[in-house]
């Protein structure tokens, strides 16, 4: 059946004539799913119509258990084919950790660099291929304007809108060269707000004009520039609604209208508590599909995802959601995976050692004041263990890679280790020690929640005057730090992994500078 479709023997109308109300329903959900092995959880949704599932790092085993697990899913679907995505944005977010990994979107703002952004785009895209993944959940469109914004911050490209739609088409242009489908998100924008829509409900509380100009803009640039696939926000936006912007229809008319987009919209995860907390999963959908949305994500428990499936059904089947609602979102969907079944991935050159070795070289940016490692002298490295993952990361990867780091570079250190759920007052006598050494370096992770992080930098500045702070992930720390003025250098590196350390380290050996913006710059540095 979908076979006729993508050769042209048959129209997307015509074949949709010839399925049924469940096929149809079945289309529109994009549902996760427990283990790392096909097992009757994915038949069950496979026999339910269900033909859109995502993978999260609870699935993922190693290379060979996850292309297995992907092909055994598209073998079982026989007559319209299942589509698999993934949130693989970079850095914190990125369920498959082999391969080519991105870095966290920011550090690629801070090189602005739209040829290594596309290539990084290209990249990664190329990696997900090899596994069988058709959609990714990136770039993210959201200028991050909020400094303290607990969940998007460096997952976001700046806090400008000009840098931020300059690089996100140039990511989504390297993924559709890799032959996978992009997700812009989330529309309207989530980068002013102060709540997690994991956790609650966010509000935007700018004004109308700004809103448009800042936070919508790098949408309205991704559309015009052929974007395929766009996600939303469950964030309330009071000058379109009083409702989340998902199930606005005000806010879609926007995007639809005003944007003209014509791709297909998807809702960020309906079990979130901005969404779920407010009123029943079954409900949000179909104020959604009323209002324009065409897919839904539902990241966990079957049985809330057959009971949505099956509510669903019957409100079209009794008429209270019109077929021709339901037909527009399945077009839609029709047209991407006969887009998907008919890509082509372009075969660039691209250096892929050469790319993960610029993105820190170019990426790193000293904000404040200079610092250099003597090989002569001795230092007192303090850095942190223990951070806690937000819900989207699902887990930390912070290792501190420094002690071989160090070794091979012939610096003479000690290294404290301390521990971001214990009190600063444990690591006093440390503490007190900086001013044995020469100099003192405190690595700080999310200051803004992990406050320890800023209290043990603020105690050790004023032990040494030659102290250096680095930020190895928000780069926003400095802001919570009370005794600025004793902070002689700060460094940001929007990400952290082995080759950001060995990068960051060097440069501090070799006194060779850094050339990343500093998004700081301006803003109280």
């Amino acid at each position: 059946m979908f076979k006729s479709a993508l050769i042209g023997m048959i129209t997307i109308a015509h074949l949709l004539s010839m399925m049924s109300v469940e096929q149809k329903v079945g289309e529109i959900f994009l549902f996760g799913f427990e283990g790392t092995e096909y097992n009757k959880q994915i038949q069950t949704l496979i026999d339910n119509n269900i033909r859109g599932f995502i993978i999260y790092r609870r699935n993922v085993k190693n290379d060979q258990q996850l292309k297995k697990l992907i092909s055994d899913i598209k073998s079982k679907s026989k007559d319209i084919p299942s589509v698999v995505a993934i949130d693989q944005e970079g850095g914190m977010v990125a369920r498959i950790r082999s391969g080519f990994v991105p870095p966290n979107a920011m550090a690629l703002g801070a090189i602005n660099d739209l040829k290594l952004t596309h290539d990084v785009g290209y990249l990664t895209g190329k990696n997900l291929k090899r596994f069988g993944i058709d959609i990714d959940f990136a770039p993210v469109l959201d200028v991050n304007s909020n400094p303290m914004n607990p969940i998007i911050g460096v997952r976001s490209f700046w806090n400008t809108p000009e840098r931020v739609a300059e690089n996100g088409v140039a990511f989504f242009k390297g993924l559709r060269d890799s032959g996978i489908i992009s997700v812009g998100k989330h529309f309207p924008g989530h980068g002013d707000t102060d709540v997690d829509s994991h956790l609650g409900l966010p509000v935007i509380k700018d004004s109308e004009e700004n809103f448009l100009k800042t936070h919508v803009y790098p949408f309205k640039i991704a559309a015009e520039e052929g974007i395929p696939a766009i996600m939303t926000a469950h964030i309330i936006v009071p000058f379109w609604d009083k409702i989340p912007a998902t199930i606005s229809k005000r806010a879609i008319d926007f995007l639809r209208k005003s944007l003209k987009f014509d791709g297909v919209i998807v809702s960020d995860d309906l079990l979130m508590r901005a969404i779920s907390g407010n009123m029943k999963i079954e409900e949000a959908v179909k104020k959604a599909l009323l209002a324009g949305v065409d897919m839904f994500i539902i990241w966990k428990d079957l049985k809330t995802q057959l009971r949505v499936y099956d509510y669903i059904v019957s409100e079209v089947k009794n008429g209270d959601i019109p077929m021709d609602i339901l037909n527009k979102a399945v077009e839609r969907i029709l047209k991407m995976k006969i887009m998907i079944q008919k890509s082509k991935p372009k075969d660039l050159q691209i250096d892929q050692e050469k790319i993960k070795s610029a993105i820190p070289e170019k990426a790193i940016s000293i904000c404040k004041g200079n610092f250099k490692i003597d090989k002569n002298k001795r230092y007192l490295i303090f850095f942190p263990k223990n951070p806690t993952a937000s819900v989207v990361q699902e887990r930390i990867y912070i290792g501190d890679y420094l002690k071989e780091i160090f070794k091979s570079e012939g610096v003479k250190y000690k290294l404290v280790k301390y521990n971001l759920k214990s009190t600063p007052y444990r690591y006093l006598k440390y503490i007190k020690s900086s001013k044995d050494y020469d100099g003192v370096i405190v690595f700080t992770i999310d200051a803004f929640k992990h406050r320890h992080s800023s209290q043990i930098a603020d105690m050790v500045v004023k032990e040494n005057p030659n102290n250096l702070v680095v930020a190895i992930q928000s780069p926003y720390d400095y802001l919570l730090l009370k005794n600025k003025s004793s902070v002689k250098a700060y460094i940001v590196t929007y990400d952290w992994n082995e080759d950001f350390a060995k990068t960051l380290i060097k440069k501090l050996v070799d006194n060779s500078g850094f050339s990343g913006d500093c998004i700081l710059k301006g803003g109280g540095i």
